[in-house]
């Protein structure tokens, strides 16, 4: 590791589906950095994640985990501080990836006087998920306001997650989610077919978040039209959301 560079902490506890993506590329896409990923494990973490993102370092907390644990998440907090102890203030960025993460590793960084080189992405704000309580929500929006005396910039991930932010007077900027530009390549793709068909996608796991559910009742709406495609492209608990008798193509397993 050159102790000149750059070097960025990915801390993240939900390192699995679309925050996985999400830091892949964004590691790939700035190889001038250092980059050390200090991680939890989830059932969908691909088992060969090492081998996917090039990172300088992998570092793994054993005591992450998703649902609110105090015990577990004491000891989390404990592991993330020795490791955060092992690096210096200079040439140093500390990016929080996830709602846990985001609020363990800004308590970690206070109390090391980091603080000042936090940015946090929560990849899908906590309080807004709708497949917990209002209960569970509420307390999650408690402690998204109590950490923020611990410092580190909000950036969200668009401008409406942004605003759901500062309806509880946390302070939040935005960066929008992007992907490569294909369109060269799709639009060469389209030139060389014959029969046009209009393919309505989606990508990502089939999940309360995603709403599989209306995305199969819209589809159901086009099942005689032969020139519209629905595709999901994806895995997840809500597959069956997505099977219907009258229309079977637009899942891929």
């Amino acid at each position: 590791m050159n102790e000149k560079r750059i070097k960025v902490l990915h801390i993240v506890e939900s390192f699995s589906s679309g925050t996985f993506d999400f830091i892949r590329e964004l590691i790939s896409e700035m190889q001038e950095f250092d980059h050390i990923v200090i991680h939890g494990i989830r059932e969908d973490t691909p088992p060969d994640y090492e081998k996917l993102i090039k990172a300088t370092k992998f570092i793994r907390i054993k005591n992450f985990q998703r649902d609110v644990n105090f015990v577990k998440d004491f000891f989390a907090l404990i592991e993330l501080i020795r490791i955060l102890k092992n690096f210096t203030k200079e040439n140093l960025i500390i990016h929080l990836h996830s709602s846990k993460a985001g609020f363990l590793g800004r308590v970690a960084a206070k109390l090391l006087k980091l603080d000042n080189f936090v940015i946090y992405t929560s990849h899908g704000a906590s309080f807004l998920r709708k497949d917990v309580s209002f209960f569970k929500r509420s307390i999650y929006v408690l402690l998204e306001k109590v950490v923020t005396v611990c410092g580190g910039v909000v950036v969200a991930c668009s401008e409406s997650e942004a605003d759901e932010f500062k309806k509880y007077g946390i302070d939040a900027i935005w960066i929008n989610n992007g992907v490569k530009d294909y369109s060269n390549i799709l639009e060469e793709k389209f030139k060389k077919e014959e029969n046009k068909k209009i393919i309505i996608g989606n990508c990502g796991r089939i999940v309360h978040q995603k709403n599989p559910k209306l995305f199969n009742f819209i589809a159901q709406k086009f099942t005689k039209n032969d020139e519209i495609e629905f595709l999901w492209i994806g895995d997840g608990p809500l597959r069956e959301e997505l099977s219907s008798p009258k229309h079977k193509d637009h899942r891929v397993d």
